[in-house]
């Protein structure tokens, strides 16, 4: 119930009440604004990658780019950002709304990497790379 987060967090009630409808309105709001600076994160090492790379991307590179910098925050960046990527991991298998969820929040990086990965193997249709990597 929203009084036993309000009383938690030892804010009125009645302010939880104005912000947030529910439960899952604070849940996508503190979800939303941990993937805002992960998608960042992830987009500059995308950038940054690419700009190393230049024309000779490899898969190799463009996964290391993709993930380190998420791997290196979720250890480093203490117990908070430990919990979001548990969350993330358990919302992400949740089919209600979960598929949903990421893709409004992830698919621009989702797609850059695709990109990249496309670029790195050029013989492969775009459609497998997509699919591979969702699954």
């Amino acid at each position: 119930m929203l009084k036993d987060i309000a009383r938690q967090s030892e804010i009125n009630t009645s302010l939880l009440h104005y912000y947030f409808y529910d439960k899952k309105a604070i849940f996508d709001a503190v979800f939303a604004r941990r993937a805002a600076i992960t998608a960042k994160l992830r987009m500059a090492a995308l950038d940054r990658y690419e700009k190393e790379c230049g024309d000779d991307p490899t898969v190799e590179g463009a996964l290391h780019a993709y993930l380190d910098t998420d791997l290196d925050l979720y250890i480093m960046g203490g117990e908070g950002w430990r919990n979001y990527v548990t969350l993330g991991a358990q919302v992400a298998m949740t089919p209600e709304w979960g598929t949903a969820w990421f893709d409004t929040h992830f698919d621009p990086v989702v797609l850059r990497l695709i990109s990249l990965l496309s670029r790195a193997l050029p013989d492969c249709p775009k459609d497998r790379i997509f699919w591979d990597i969702i699954s």
